[in-house]
């Protein structure tokens, strides 16, 4: 089955995108519960994070698109209130940063557990290059 957005990562794996496949294999996930409707969205890892944050936080900007083809959220917060945006700028992962950004869709004002943003977590630790992709994406007229 090839297609152009794959929904499920053996679909992905037939798009040629092994990259992505192992690096997300190697994480350690609970299964989703039966029947659910997109399974990859609902694999928390015994941190109480996505698959997408963890894909984030590993810098892997081949399974963040693999992730986000199939249907998950990028403004998930994990239990500590992180969204996949904190984990790739805490893991200063620009690639990451642009591939979760380019959705659109990242709300920059979600604030984990401490109250912090990803730009605040960016700034704190001198994540110069994540920082300067998000004042970009904030300051984008279209988002307004």
């Amino acid at each position: 089955m090839h297609s152009q957005h794959p929904r499920t990562l053996a679909g992905a794996h037939t798009d040629g995108v092994r990259t992505a496949i192992c690096f997300l294999t190697s994480c350690r996930f609970s299964p989703p519960p039966p029947h659910t409707p997109h399974p990859i969205t609902f694999l928390y890892h015994s941190k109480n994070y996505t698959v997408l944050c963890c894909a984030a936080r590993g810098g892997s900007s081949e399974a963040v698109a693999v992730v986000l083809a199939a249907g998950a959220n990028v403004n998930t917060q994990s239990s500590a209130g992180w969204t996949p945006l904190h984990y790739a700028v805490n893991g200063d992962h620009p690639a990451a940063v642009t591939q979760l950004l380019n959705t659109m869709k990242c709300d920059l004002e979600l604030r984990d557990g401490g109250g912090k943003t990803a730009l605040d977590i960016g700034e704190k630790f001198g994540k110069t290059a994540c920082v300067a992709l998000l004042e970009k994406y904030a300051a984008d007229p279209r988002l307004k």
